[in-house]
């Protein structure tokens, strides 16, 4: 009864219908274009006939009845979606108070508050600033005789012989100094990431003019609140053949690599400055950030448009997030619902593919964002976007799929699907609650607990080495023999200078002059003789001997006449008698473990085999620096450190880390004085909801103070 009632609307009278490409199963294609939004509707074959047989004001029934009776299948159903279709997006015209309504209620939807409209487009805002249709126009005929076939060619040409040029200069090339460390450099630099980025929009217009298409826009988007250049389009869409459409997308990346071969090959010819740093940022730099980004089809850039018109498909994104969601459902329930639409079994597993990488892709993307703005925004602005980028895009769609299944909670049934989903959700539930996570890792080190390094006492030659590596030692015993030609002259230069004072000193007369003379002279003659008491001492450490008992290890290849200097490590002696393992423990886990608990240490080389230990103590302190450079980061090592400043070597940890000393339980099989590698220590069991619960409190309790 309702529908007999329902009356067709009119529809506006500035909408087109325009020729289309054929839709993707090869049929007629038609589309709908409102001018006021500059907005484009494809529509197929029966829906073009329909709105060709359409009269406003006319009830359902008798317009299905009406258009049956031309030939065209149609029936009430097909038409009650079709007005809702056009009523939605605003394609019909108001007639009396209940269509104002509607309109009404449509813009107050569309409309959003400023708050809530900076949530949904604070990502991506687009501002126009030029209408550059009319003058694009007057330009083509010139751009068009620069983008001719044969300056293309020498574009290219003049690329590969820069290329060339660069092969044979690459060291030099990859090593470019960027001069934008200056208001100049900074100038040049802004100006050369303008200048590419215009030149990227001006191709998509101009290769959109010279297909035929208006270009309503041009201006400013700001992509997260960095503004970049864009350039609208949309008119794409009358063009009939995807190859056409795939040109206008791909324009942008083909001028920036045609300028990118020309800053190659001006590179070869520039003086070092900033017009050289802005030739090696534009062959560089420019065009690679702009394939990253632009190439991506998992946004709405370039990348996207490419492959929708290389797939033939419109509206992909919306389209794949529908038929992944199904195939979500499907997989976890069962539901045995028909696809939102038809399409070859490949097709479908392209589009569903394409949804599930995308959604992975904006969740990485969106926590990377949050992540940025946290850290990158002052406090208080960096937690509120924080949580709404956490919020809103990524737990609010998760919040509205789970919806989805509550609303099918009905349609539920035991199956297949619906055990092994249980199954799953079980076990990732047990996982994440039970405290099942009670063995540590941390990196260590096994060291003897006595040991001694070997250096000369000055810059000396050899003249004997008596011990050879791996040989045992007693302390006291002679290592080898070192002797300096310059401590033997300044000794003999000091005993002269002895001689020569005692000699003053026994033909002083008795004269005041000589009495008072003398006190200078004994002064002279007592610093003379404790600098040669001196040199006596570092000529008998010139005979080096074994400091403590133990192994000689890492003795350097010695031979008489060599020179070594007093910095130049010798020998180690170590004691093999004891050692002990050290480790780092992070702040995070420092209750988890005690003194007494069993440990198990892993060395790096793999030859070692795993070694027990039981932990004996924990510092009460966090380490300065880093004891132990092999485990920096610095060096390959699992410690992230930076250096101290004022210091050529100190390492300082990123993050609070306490000494650990263990016991081995056993002797080691080989004789390394330090063995570096991992120690497993079993401490307190602790689940992972427990740790992520623990480290949020944490971040609030370090932000609380902003």
């Amino acid at each position: 009864m309702q529908q007999a009632t329902t009356l067709l609307p009119d529809l506006r009278e500035d909408l087109q219908l325009l020729k289309g490409s054929a839709q993707e199963d090869g049929s007629p294609g038609w589309l709908l274009y409102d001018p006021l939004r500059n907005r484009y509707f494809s529509i197929d074959l029966l829906t073009f006939r329909l709105l060709k047989l359409w009269r406003g004001e006319e009830s359902v029934t008798a317009a299905a009845e009406r258009i049956s009776a031309t030939g065209v299948v149609v029936d009430e159903q097909k038409l009650s979606t079709l007005i809702h279709f056009l009523s939605g997006n605003g394609l019909t015209r108001s007639n009396g108070a209940k269509s104002t309504e509607q309109f009404k209620r449509q813009y107050q939807k569309q409309h959003l508050h400023w708050l809530q409209w900076l949530i949904h487009h604070y990502l991506f805002i687009r501002i126009p600033l030029l209408r550059p249709d009319p003058w694009l126009e007057r330009i083509l005929p010139w751009c068009a005789v620069l983008a001719g076939r044969r300056v293309q060619r020498t574009v290219q040409l003049l690329g590969v012989i820069g290329i060339l040029l660069v092969l044979r200069q690459w060291e030099t090339f990859t090593t470019t100094f960027l001069h934008f460390f200056s208001w100049e450099g900074i100038v040049l630099y802004g100006v050369a990431l303008f200048f590419v980025k215009a030149m990227h929009e001006m191709a998509h217009a101009l290769t959109a003019k010279q297909l035929g298409c208006r270009v309503t826009s041009m201006g400013v988007a700001l992509l997260v609140l960095f503004p970049v250049l864009y350039t609208d389009t949309t008119d794409a869409w009358r063009l009939h053949h995807r190859r056409e459409r795939l040109a206008i997308v791909l324009a942008g990346i083909r001028m920036e690599l045609h300028l990118a071969l020309l800053a190659t090959f001006l590179w070869s010819f520039l003086a070092d400055g900033p017009l050289l740093s802005a030739a090696f940022f534009i062959a560089t730099t420019s065009w690679l950030t702009s394939l990253a980004i632009n190439l991506s089809p998992f946004m709405r850039f370039d990348g996207y448009y490419a492959l929708a018109d290389w797939l033939g498909a419109a509206n992909l994104q919306p389209r794949a997030f529908a038929l992944g969601r199904w195939r979500l459902r499907e997989a976890l329930f069962g539901l045995n619902e028909p696809p939102p639409e038809q399409l070859s079994r490949s097709r479908e597993h392209i589009f569903i593919l394409y949804g599930w990488a995308t959604w992975i892709y904006r969740l990485m993307l969106f926590l990377g964002i949050a992540l940025l703005i946290y850290y990158f925004a002052f406090k208080l602005l960096g937690i509120a976007l924080f949580a709404v980028e956490i919020i809103w895009f990524v737990l609010l769609p998760v919040h509205n799929e789970v919806s989805q299944w509550w609303q099918r909670r009905e349609q539920l049934r035991w199956n297949r699907h619906t055990l092994t989903t249980l199954l799953l959700f079980a076990t990732l539930l047990f996982a994440a609650l039970i405290p099942w996570q009670s063995t540590l890792t941390l990196p260590a080190v096994v060291e003897a607990t006595e040991f001694r390094k070997i250096f000369p006492p000055a810059d000396a030659r050899i003249q004997q080495v008596v011990v050879q590596p791996g040989q045992p030692v007693v302390a006291g015993d002679l290592l080898l023999v070192l002797e300096s030609p310059e401590l033997e002259s300044r000794a003999k230069r000091t005993q002269r200078k002895i001689d020569l004072i005692q000699t003053h000193l026994q033909r002083r007369g008795g004269s005041r002059k000589d009495q008072l003379s003398q006190w200078v002279q004994f002064r002279a003659l007592a610093e003379q003789q404790s600098l040669l008491m001196g040199i006596e001492s570092l000529r008998g450490e010139l005979s080096v001997h074994a400091p403590i008992s133990g192994e000689v290890q890492g003795l350097a290849e010695l031979r008489p006449g060599q020179w070594i200097a007093q910095s130049e490590g010798i020998a180690d002696i170590v004691n093999t008698a004891s050692w002990q393992i050290s480790a780092l423990l992070a702040e995070e886990d420092l209750l988890r473990i005690e003194p007494g608990a069993t440990a198990t240490f892993f060395a790096n080389d793999g030859m070692h085999g795993k070694l027990g230990a039981t932990v004996l103590s924990i510092d009460e302190a966090a380490v300065i620096t880093l004891p132990w450079p092999s485990l920096a980061s610095l060096h390959g090592g699992p410690i992230a450190v930076r250096p101290v400043e004022q210091t050529e070597t100190a390492l300082r940890p990123e993050q609070a880390y306490y000494r650990v000393q263990l016991q081995l339980n056993a002797a080691l099989p080989s004789n390394p004085w330090r063995l570096p590698g991992v120690v497993h220590i079993e401490g307190a069991p602790r689940s992972w909801v427990s740790e992520l619960g623990r480290q949020v409190i944490a971040v609030l309790v370090r932000e609380s103070g902003f």
